[in-house]
């Protein structure tokens, strides 16, 4: 049996992963925002979190859809444990990698699909815990995320706002209005049925589970950041 676990070690030890390009990996170099906006927005969040760590920083952040990690670094300068997920494997390759090379130990990228996220498994799915189980934690980033959750996955406000809040106390999330370039691709190719999808309804969904404490608009964008805290 050992002899069987040290093959088992080695064969996974020799695999190796070269990730490729994918819709994700130049995300930031992308569309998305001008160089100022992407300054402006690495700012807000900067803020923000300095918001949550008075009095005490937060010791758990999940940063969901974390894309390169730009924002799992600033939350991991106050000296949190950031636990820092998204569904592209390439993107989340890449960032191991780079944590690896500037050893940095607060920040842990796994791969994560929140449409569909880890359950319990084991016996009576008791062994090992699920996603929501694991947390809460003392702050949750979700950026350039509501409308993938709302659009590419048809998941209601009002049904995400709950699951949010479930993760942890404060929220720092950013609203994409429908007409971004990146929600004008999503509704490229199907029909536009999300006439709730505006950001008057979002704030008044998640306004039903959380105080808003900022709301503050990118430069250069129509995207607007907020700072949130369960009820």
């Amino acid at each position: 049996m050992l002899g069987l676990a040290e093959s088992l070690q080695r064969t996974v030890a020799a695999i190796t992963y070269r990730p490729g390009a994918s819709v994700w990996t130049g995300y930031h170099a992308g569309t998305s925002y001008t160089e100022a906006a992407h300054r402006h927005k690495q700012q807000l969040v900067e803020e923000c979190v300095a918001c949550v760590s008075s009095p005490s920083p937060p010791r758990l952040v999940w940063d969901l859809g974390a894309n390169d990690g730009t924002f799992s670094r600033i939350a991991a300068s106050t000296g949190a444990q950031v636990v820092s997920m998204d569904m592209d494997y390439a993107v989340v390759e890449r960032h191991y990698r780079a944590c690896v090379t500037r050893n940095e130990t607060h920040v842990l990228p796994l791969v994560q699909d929140l449409l569909n996220p880890s359950g319990g498994l084991g016996w009576n799915g008791d062994e090992r815990q699920g996603l929501a189980e694991r947390g809460p934690a003392d702050l949750v980033i979700a950026l350039a995320l509501i409308h993938h959750l709302a659009i590419g996955g048809n998941v209601p406000f009002e049904v995400m706002t709950t699951f949010l809040a479930r993760l942890g106390r404060h929220l720092i999330v950013e609203f994409v209005p429908k007409d971004d370039i990146q929600v004008n691709s999503m509704l490229a190719t199907r029909e536009d049925v999300f006439q709730s999808y505006t950001q008057g309804h979002f704030e008044e969904a998640f306004g039903k589970r959380y105080h808003i404490r900022r709301v503050a608009p990118i430069a250069e964008s129509r995207r607007v950041l907020y700072l949130m805290e369960t009820r």
